[in-house]
C-alpha cells in the first residue's frame, strides 16, 4: 500500500515513518509532503491508499489540500494538535481523527483500521469482479491481478501470455504494459 504523509512538521513526519516501520515495514511504500503546494502535488502525480494529515500546514490547511485534489479515493486519517476541526474533518470522510501529541498505540490502531478499510474494499472488488464474470458466461471475462500497490482489472483476451518465475508471475498484454504478481 501507499501512504502520504503530510505535515509541515519533520520531527512529527519522522516520528511516523519510525512508528510505520517498526509495527507496518512490510506495509506501506512511505511518501511524503511539508505544505499544502506539495502535498497537492505528491497526490495529483502519486496514487496512494492511505493519508495522514495535518490540518495546520504552513502555507494553508489540510482541508485545502482536499480541496483540490477533489474527488479523492484514498483512506483518510487527520492529525493535529487542534480538536476543534473534528467534526469538519469527518465532513470530508475521516477514517480517524488523532491529537498531537501522537501516542503511539493510537497511531498504530488508526493505521491497521486504514489496513483493514483498504483490504474490506479490496474484497469487494475481487467479489463484484467474480459474480460479473460468472453471470456472462460467454461475454469476455476479467481477472483481477494484485500487486504491491494495486488492483488491475484486465480482460482475459487481453493476455498474450504469462511467464513463471518462482513466487511470480509476468503477465504480458497484447497492447499495455507487463504486470508482475
Amino acid at each position: 500500500m501507499k501512504l502520504a504523509l503530510i505535515d509541515d512538521d519533520s520531527n512529527i513526519r519522522g516520528l511516523y515513518k519510525r512508528i510505520i516501520e517498526n509495527h507496518f515495514s512490510d506495509t506501506f511504500e512511505v511518501y511524503e509532503a511539508d505544505s499544502v503546494k506539495s502535498g497537492v502535488d505528491l497526490l495529483k502525480n502519486t496514487s496512494i491508499d492511505l493519508l495522514v494529515l495535518d490540518i495546520d500546514l504552513g502555507d494553508g490547511t489540510g482541508f485545502d489540500v482536499l480541496q483540490a485534489v477533489k474527488p479523492y479515493d484514498f483512506t483518510l486519517i487527520f492529525s493535529t494538535a487542534f480538536n476543534e476541526f473534528a467534526i469538519k474533518a469527518f465532513k470530508f470522510s475521516a477514517l480517524d481523527y488523532i491529537l498531537k501529541p501522537v501516542e503511539e498505540n493510537e497511531f498504530c490502531q488508526a493505521i491497521e483500521k486504514a489496513i483493514r478499510v483498504n483490504e474490506k474494499e479490496n474484497l469487494e472488488i475481487q467479489l463484484r469482479n467474480f459474480f460479473d464474470n460468472y453471470e456472462k458466461k460467454n461475454d469476455s471475462r476479467k481477472l483481477v491481478l494484485k500487486t504491491v500497490g494495486e488492483l488491475h482489472i484486465i480482460d482475459i483476451n487481453d493476455i498474450a501470455f504469462c511467464k513463471s518465475d518462482n513466487s511470480y508471475t509476468t503477465f504480458s498484454f497484447f497492447n499495455a504494459d507487463d504486470i508482475i504478481v
